[in-house]
């Protein structure tokens, strides 16, 4: 794994020591990666978020940010990241530019900035309009703009695109990976499935205070697809499974034949060979894991 822009290492946390909201977390958010946080509600995504932004003191375990202690980073941290929680904070009697002159008096931030950051997010056009004005997805785009005028080195999203049409949608899509390109990372949590595989580069699966996977979303994959099983119904179902039972993990499923861990080569070749054979297959079907199965803990799979 990259280099970890944050670490956290064996962190609890709860508001009473005796009902723990997180239980010896470890993750790795590398440096320049889109991290797609998940989890359901209740999961613990939004505490551990606090604690790693120095907004909760855990009850025990260590923080990262850099390589160094948050508490170190002190009032710093907050110069070195932008974040976009749920709906953005703007005032909605001032226009796009006087919000943005707003976030640069706080940061203490040229003005010359605003244009650049503008451009970025596509509002110059809209730069002078009372913010009240704008659509759903422009006020997504603003307050995009206030989290990155200061050029922060982790963006922290917290379901960016709810409430978004899917123009909208597509629009955040871009902008966040144009932002990463840029070279900040994005850790984005988010409750849309579908867009996190769009997105991620690396994922974390929160349940109950416990991260159950964390990796790259191609590792993901990998897990999901080497769960796959076929179902197989043959006219004689007993000479079937005698005949894999010494190839293949298999298991008798209902009126099925169940054949574990097998990836779509390995299918094409099976039921090639299965017809050569002679067996009279009249039926079979793909089973497999998907990225929502996990995230609702209905899987199986495990991600350990």
């Amino acid at each position: 794994m990259n280099e970890a822009h944050i670490k956290i290492i064996d962190l609890n946390f709860g508001y009473k020591k005796s009902k723990p909201i997180i239980e010896n977390l470890n993750m790795n958010i590398p440096k320049g990666s889109i991290y797609g946080f998940l989890g359901r509600n209740g999961a613990g995504k939004t505490t551990t978020i606090r604690n790693m932004l120095g907004l909760l003191k855990p009850n025990s375990g260590s923080i990262l940010f850099g390589g160094k202690p948050v508490a170190e980073h002190s009032g710093d941290l907050f110069r070195k990241v932008g974040s976009l929680i749920e709906n953005p904070s703007i005032y909605e009697h001032l226009s796009g530019i006087d919000n943005l002159r707003l976030v640069c008096k706080y940061f203490s931030i040229p003005s010359y900035k605003i244009s650049i950051v503008l451009e970025k997010v596509g509002l110059t056009h809209a730069a002078t309009m009372k913010s009240k004005k704008y659509s759903t997805g422009m006020k997504q785009r603003l307050g995009l703009a206030m989290a990155l005028i200061h050029d922060p080195e982790l963006l922290v999203l917290d379901e960016p695109i709810r409430g978004l049409d899917p123009s909208g949608i597509q629009e955040i899509r871009q902008l966040i990976l144009n932002i990463n390109a840029d070279g900040t990372t994005v850790l984005l949590s988010s409750h849309i499935l579908s867009e996190i595989e769009k997105l991620v580069s690396h994922v974390g699966i929160l349940n109950n205070g416990m991260l159950s996977f964390e990796g790259t979303y191609q590792e993901l994959m990998n897990h999901i697809n080497s769960s796959t099983r076929l179902l197989i119904r043959s006219k004689n179902q007993e000479a079937l499974f005698n005949y894999l039972q010494d190839k293949k993990e298999i298991a008798r499923l209902d009126s099925w034949i169940a054949v574990s861990n097998i990836n779509d080569s390995e299918t094409a070749q099976l039921i090639k060979e299965l017809s050569n054979k002679d067996f009279d297959v009249y039926e079979f079907k793909k089973e497999s894991n998907n990225l929502e199965s996990i995230f609702l803990g209905s899987s199986n799979l495990n991600l350990n």
